[in-house]
C-alpha cells in the first residue's frame, strides 16, 4: 500500500520556486580522458565543442550548447560527479536569483564561465559536497529543450541526474528549501527514505536521490533523452557494437517513477549513463507518493520480473 503526503508541506517551499529551465549539463570526473571521450563520441555520437588536455565539452547537437563535460581526475578516483547545472533564462535572471537566494540565507558563489550559449553561473554546495550550479542561458527560453533528433544514434538532450546520498530525505528537503524542488515519489526505509524523485520542471523528476552507505560515491547516473523506443534500441545496438558484452540493464520500463523507459550502461571510467524516454509529467500540486520499501522491486521494472543486476546498487 502506498501513502501520500503534501508535496508542498514536505518541500518547505512556502510557495516559492526558482525559475530554472532544465538540467543543462553535468560534469563527470574521468580517469582517462582520451579513452572516455572516445567512448562518448562512438557510443552516443556526441560532438566535441571544446577540448584540452584535462577536459572536454560535449553536445548532443541542435543548439550546440554543452550537454556533458568531462574532467580528468588523474589523482583522485577517476570517476564520479563534480557538478550538475540547471539553466535560467538570462544573466539578469541569474542576478535576481542570486539576490533572492542571499535574502533567503543561501550561500552562493558567483562564477564567470565561458561556455557556448551560457553567460555566468551561481555555485551552491549541496549536502554531499557536489556542486549544484545555475547557469545563465541567453539562447533557451524557460522549459524549452531540444526535441528533434539530430542524426544517427545521438541522444536528443540531457534529461536528469540521479544522485547518491547518505540521507535521502535530507537531500530532498534541501533541494526544496533552497530552490523549490518538489518530491514526486519516495520509497520508505527503516532509516527514513531509501529513494526520492524530485522535480523543478513539469517532468516527473529532474533530480533523483538513492541511499548509499558509501560517502565516497555521489552519482548513480546521468540520463540522456531518447526520441522513442526505436531510438533507444539503436543506441543499445551501437553501445554493444563497441565490444561491450552487454548494457548493464534494460531496455525496460519503470512503474511509479514517472513510467519512463530506461537503458543503463557505463562509460570506461565507471560512470553510469541512462538513456531515457517517455517520462510522464507530474503536477507540482500532486501529493508526494510514499511507497513501502518492500514494493520497490515491483515497480522499478514493470515489463517483467527481472530486477536490476547487483552492480546497480553501486555508483561512482
Amino acid at each position: 500500500m502506498t501513502d501520500t503526503m503534501s508535496g508542498a508541506a514536505d518541500s518547505a517551499t512556502t510557495g516559492w520556486r526558482a525559475p530554472l529551465q532544465r538540467l543543462e549539463y553535468a560534469t563527470l570526473r574521468v580517469k582517462d580522458l582520451g579513452e572516455t571521450l572516445d567512448w562518448y563520441l562512438k557510443a552516443l555520437n556526441l560532438k566535441v565543442i571544446d577540448q584540452s588536455s584535462d577536459h572536454a565539452l560535449l553536445t548532443c547537437g541542435g543548439d550546440n550548447n554543452v550537454d556533458l563535460a568531462l574532467r580528468l581526475d588523474a589523482k583522485g578516483t577517476g570517476k564520479g560527479l563534480e557538478s550538475y547545472s540547471f539553466g535560467i533564462d538570462s544573466a539578469a535572471g541569474l542576478e535576481i536569483l542570486h539576490q533572492t537566494l542571499q535574502q533567503r540565507g543561501v550561500q552562493t558563489e558567483r562564477l564567470d564561465i565561458d561556455l557556448p550559449g551560457l553567460n555566468g553561473a551561481l555555485r551552491i554546495v549541496t549536502p554531499t559536497g557536489v556542486y549544484l550550479q545555475v547557469v545563465a542561458s541567453n539562447d533557451r527560453a524557460t522549459g524549452v529543450r531540444n526535441t528533434g533528433r539530430e542524426d544517427g544514434v545521438t541522444p536528443v538532450d540531457t534529461d536528469h541526474v540521479n544522485l547518491l546520498a547518505g540521507d535521502v530525505r535530507e537531500y530532498a528537503q534541501w533541494l526544496a528549501t533552497t530552490l523549490g524542488f518538489v518530491t514526486s515519489d519516495a520509497v520508505a526505509s527503516p532509516a527514513g527514505w531509501g529513494a526520492a524523485w524530485t522535480h523543478i520542471t513539469p517532468q516527473h523528476h529532474d533530480v533523483a536521490i538513492l541511499a548509499t552507505a558509501d560517502p565516497s560515491t555521489k552519482l548513480h547516473h546521468v540520463a540522456f533523452l531518447a526520441e522513442d523506443l526505436n531510438h533507444m534500441g539503436e543506441i543499445a545496438d551501437n553501445v554493444c557494437s563497441l565490444g561491450v558484452d552487454r548494457c548493464e540493464w534494460g531496455i525496460g520500463k519503470h512503474g511509479g517513477l514517472g513510467a519512463n523507459n530506461f537503458l543503463y550502461c557505463k562509460d570506461p571510467s565507471g560512470n553510469r549513463i541512462e538513456i531515457n524516454s517517455n517520462m510522464n509529467d507530474n503536477p507540482f500540486e500532486r501529493a508526494t507518493q510514499i511507497y513501502p520499501g518492500d514494493e520497490f522491486e515491483s515497480f522499478i521494472q514493470v515489463w517483467n520480473f527481472q530486477g536490476p543486476p547487483p552492480s546497480f546498487r553501486y555508483g561512482s
